[in-house]
């Protein structure tokens, strides 16, 4: 468990807020040692299409990335 999520370089650009810059290593290091503090309202960089976050318009490909496009349809499918 301990190279798992921000641990893990993928994952951690992964799960990295869209608002973040994940290439900042004082983010890795903020989000690794939980300092940084995660509001409800924070969402990780691969829930948008093509993973690109507006700060604009923070609604715009919110939902609609390839990945968790694929991952949510079979179970639509089957349910």
């Amino acid at each position: 468990k301990a190279n798992c999520g921000f641990n893990y370089p993928l994952t951690g650009c992964l799960l990295c807020l869209a608002k973040l810059d994940y290439t900042d290593l004082s983010i890795q290091q903020q989000l690794k040692s939980g300092e940084y503090d995660l509001q409800p309202t924070d969402w990780p960089l691969f829930f948008y299409e093509n993973d690109t976050y507006n700060s604009d318009d923070e609604i715009q490909g919110l939902l609609r990335s390839k990945l968790l496009v694929q991952v949510c349809q079979p179970h639509t499918l089957t349910s």
